[in-house]
C-alpha cells in the first residue's frame, strides 16, 4: 500500500505551515497495516456495476473512492469502475446525483467532486467543471438566515442551508479550485466571505454572531451548531428550536475546517475560540454532545479538520496537551472489527446517520487514517 499525497490548495497554506510530528514507527507500521485490511475488504463491497452501497445515493460510491484513491488505490481496477459508474449518474445540470430518487443534489454533488479530484484523473476534468458550476449556482444568495450556506437540495424556494452540507461543498469547491483555470468563459466560484459569515452565524460566540441565542458559557462559547433555529413571531424558540441550540463535536470540527477554506486565517478569534471548545471537550470515546450518534462521522471530520488546521497538539482544558495524530490512530485500530486475518472493517452499533453500515463507516475511517498519516 502506497499513501496518496493530501493535495493542499492555498486556502490550507497559511494552516499548514510545518511538517507532521513524525510518528513512533510502530505506530505507523501498525496503522498502514490496518488500512491495507480495510482497504481489502472495502475492495469486497464493491457492486458488479461499479457502485459501492446504493445507486440511490452516489455518494456511498464517492466517499468510497475518496478512502481508496487517499489510500493509493487511485490507479486500481475498482476505482476505475467506480469513476465510470459515477460518471453516469451526471445529469443535465452538472450535478451529480440519482435523479428522481434519492435527491440531495448537493450533498451527493459535492461527495462525488471531491472524490474526482482525489482520483487525479485528467478525463474527468469537465465534468468536475460542470459540477462546480452547479454547486457555485447552488449557494444560497440574498439575505436571510441561509444566505451564503447550502442546503441538500438545490433549486428549491424555501432552501434552508446547514453547517454539514454547507462544509461539504465548500471542501469540494475548495479542492478544486484549480480547475478554473482551464473554463473558458466565466467562472464558476465559491463566495467565500458570504460562506465564512453563514457559518460564523452557527457559532457561539459573542463579538462574532449577534444572534439573541448566543450563549456565551463555557459549555457552548466556541462550538457550532447544525443550522439556525427558527425563531417565533416574538422572537422566541420553541422547545424544539432551543434544543438545536447545543454545541456537539461534529458540527465544531466542520465550522473550523469551513472557515479555513474560506480563507480564515488560524488567528481569527473564530478560529481559536472553536479551538478551544475542542481542548475542553476533547474525546475520541464519542461524539462530544451526541454520544454514539454520528461518532464515525465526527472522527472523520475531526481528522480533516485537524489535518487541514496544521497544529500538532490540543490543548486540553486542564492545560496539558494531546498528539491528535497518535490519539486518532491508535483509537482507530482498536475500533477495526476483523473479518478472517487479511480484512477488517468498521461499524457504528447505532444505526443513526446510516452507520450501521460498515461501508459507509470504512469508507470514512480509511479517509481519517489518511489524514493522520499525511506527510
Amino acid at each position: 500500500m502506497k499513501r496518496a499525497a493530501l493535495y493542499l490548495i492555498p486556502a490550507l497554506l497559511s494552516f499548514c505551515l510545518h511538517l507532521p510530528a513524525e510518528l513512533p514507527p510502530e505506530l505507523r507500521s501498525e496503522a498502514e497495516t490496518a488500512v491495507n485490511k480495510g482497504v481489502r475488504w472495502l475492495k469486497t463491497q464493491q457492486k458488479k456495476d461499479g457502485n459501492f452501497g446504493l445507486k440511490m445515493a452516489p455518494a456511498m460510491t464517492g466517499l468510497a473512492v475518496t478512502a481508496l484513491a487517499l489510500s493509493g488505490e487511485e490507479q486500481s481496477d475498482e476505482v476505475k469502475q467506480a469513476v465510470e459508474w459515477i460518471l453516469t449518474q451526471v445529469q443535465e445540470d452538472g450535478g451529480i446525483y440519482a435523479k428522481g430518487l434519492g435527491g440531495r443534489h448537493i450533498y451527493n454533488t459535492a461527495i462525488c467532486l471531491t472524490a474526482l479530484h482525489y482520483t487525479g484523473k485528467a478525463e474527468v476534468q469537465e465534468t468536475m467543471l460542470g459540477a462546480r458550476k452547479f454547486l457555485a449556482g447552488a449557494q444560497i444568495q440574498g439575505e436571510g438566515p441561509s444566505a451564503g450556506g447550502f442546503s441538500y437540495e438545490a433549486g428549491k424556494k424555501k432552501s434552508r442551508a446547514d453547517l454539514s452540507n454547507t462544509a461539504r461543498a465548500m471542501e469540494a469547491m475548495a479542492l478544486t479550485v484549480a480547475l478554473e483555470d482551464l473554463r473558458e468563459g466565466e467562472s464558476a466560484k465559491m463566495d467565500r466571505k458570504a460562506a465564512a459569515d453563514y457559518v460564523s452565524s452557527l457559532q457561539h460566540l459573542e463579538g462574532s454572531n449577534e444572534a439573541a441565542w448566543v450563549d456565551a458559557s463555557e459549555k457552548n462559547r466556541g462550538g457550532f451548531v447544525y443550522e439556525t433555529p427558527k425563531t417565533r413571531g416574538d422572537g422566541t424558540l420553541s422547545r424544539r428550536e432551543t434544543k438545536k441550540l447545543a454545541t456537539y463535536g461534529t458540527m465544531t470540527y466542520a465550522g473550523v475546517l469551513s472557515l479555513i477554506y474560506a480563507d480564515v486565517e488560524k488567528s481569527d478569534l473564530r478560529v481559536q475560540a472553536a479551538m478551544e471548545w475542542a481542548g475542553r471537550n476533547w474525546s475520541l470515546e464519542e461524539n462530544p454532545g451526541k454520544g454514539e450518534e454520528g461518532y464515525y462521522y465526527f472522527l472523520n471530520i475531526l481528522a480533516k479538520c485537524l489535518q487541514a488546521h496544521g497544529d500538532e497538539l490540543i490543548t486540553l482544558e486542564d492545560g496539558t496537551q494531546v498528539t491528535w495524530r497518535e490519539e486518532l490512530l491508535r483509537k482507530l485500530i482498536d475500533l477495526q472489527r476483523a473479518e478472517g486475518e487479511e480484512m477488517g472493517y468498521w461499524k457504528n452499533d447505532n444505526n443513526r446517520y446510516w452507520e450501521g453500515n460498515p461501508m459507509l463507516v470504512t469508507s470514512y475511517i480509511l479517509t481519517a487514517m489518511q489524514m493522520a498519516l499525511a506527510e
